[in-house]
């Protein structure tokens, strides 16, 4: 195949994925051996803004500790606003065209508040910030983005199912997530979290982990990338002065995976430092999502989440010779400052 054939072959792939088609991601197409990968990447300068417009030589990738040139690069806007989708031309990686998703594709958030409950004084007084602060994130989506939200206390809850009416979110946050134990939530239209929450499983989740768990194989069903908001005081348990996340966790962090969403944990706890603390740092990181303490400095927290949900790339690689499994990555800015999130392993 020539180099324009390839290269055109594999922005295919990435268009596909970047539309959230409702098929799996390419690296997990049944019954086809591909030998690309694609991961998703949140990248943001040095003072947090989004850095769109970047193309494959931009990056530097590692899996397994090898060096693995990138071959493409989309970026994939998550805003529903025209004015959001800037261009990239094609020397950057992007679509012939200059679109930054081919075909002019208008992707929509999708977008997961979990809040952690528990009425213990500094984490009460933790949970009653985050529910202000979580409607201040809602402040800049708009009606294409689609907004769940559940908590979590001895089980997993639904409040309320995938929406666009951002003025429900607001509802349910201040009515019904402090106080309400909410009853089943009917399935409604697509996509709709309610009709692929397996409501034993939720019942059931004893432990933040079994929660992330649950969540994880709900939003499997759901197409394209999700980001899932998590308002908590931690994960694991402490003993003998080590954390150690439940054994549900290896579970959960594949599910999650396979869903394609990334978990931003936001620290509710009124400490400098606390060990539950080292849960939330690791499904963050695992995932590709990002950790904050809010009570330290709650508007540079908001500031970069909200930067986040803003967009985030597809990128494309040749898959490595070598053993099939699960493989370790690293990915990084390559001759730029910034920060790059994206999840630290894949399977294929």
């Amino acid at each position: 195949m020539s180099f324009a054939g390839r290269r055109a072959a594999v922005l295919a792939f990435v268009a596909l994925a970047a539309r959230g088609t409702g098929q799996e991601p390419p690296h997990r197409l049944p019954g086809i051996e591909t030998s690309r990968v694609v991961l998703e990447a949140r990248v943001s300068d040095p003072r947090g803004r989004p850095l769109p417009g970047l193309g494959p030589a931009d990056f530097r990738l590692e899996v397994d500790g090898r060096e693995v040139p990138v071959e493409s690069a989309v970026w994939v806007a998550e805003r529903g606003r025209e004015t959001d989708r800037p261009s990239l031309g094609p020397s950057r990686g992007s679509d012939p065209s200059g679109s930054a998703l081919p075909g002019g594709a208008d992707p929509s958030g999708t977008v997961v508040l979990l809040f952690q409950k528990d009425f213990e004084g500094s984490r009460l007084r933790g949970l009653l910030r985050a529910l202000g602060q979580a409607k201040e994130l809602l402040s800049p989506l708009t009606p294409r983005d689609r907004v769940a939200v559940l908590t979590f206390d001895s089980h997993l809850r639904l409040h309320l199912d995938f929406t666009s009416d951002l003025a429900a979110v607001r509802r349910t946050i201040d009515e019904s997530v402090l106080l309400r134990w909410p009853g089943p939530v009917d399935a409604g239209e697509p996509p709709s979290l309610a009709a692929h929450l397996d409501r034993m499983e939720a019942r059931q989740a004893a432990s933040p982990e079994q929660a992330l768990l649950a969540l994880g194989r709900a939003l499997e069903g759901i197409p394209g990338t999700k980001t899932i908001l998590l308002f908590g005081y931690g994960l694991g348990q402490l003993r003998g002065g080590t954390v150690v996340l439940d054994h549900d966790y290896g579970a959960a962090r594949r599910a999650l995976e396979e869903a394609r969403a990334a978990v931003f944990c936001l620290d509710v706890t009124e400490a400098d430092w606390h060990s539950l603390e080292v849960g939330l740092q690791q499904v963050a990181e695992d995932t590709g999502g990002q950790y904050f303490k809010v009570h330290e400095n709650a508007g540079a927290a908001l500031a970069r989440v909200a930067a986040a949900l803003s967009g985030h790339y597809v990128l494309a690689f040749e898959r490595p010779e070598g053993r099939r499994g699960e493989h370790r990555v690293r990915l990084a800015l390559d001759g730029r400052r910034g920060t790059v999130l994206t999840r630290s392993r894949y399977v294929d």
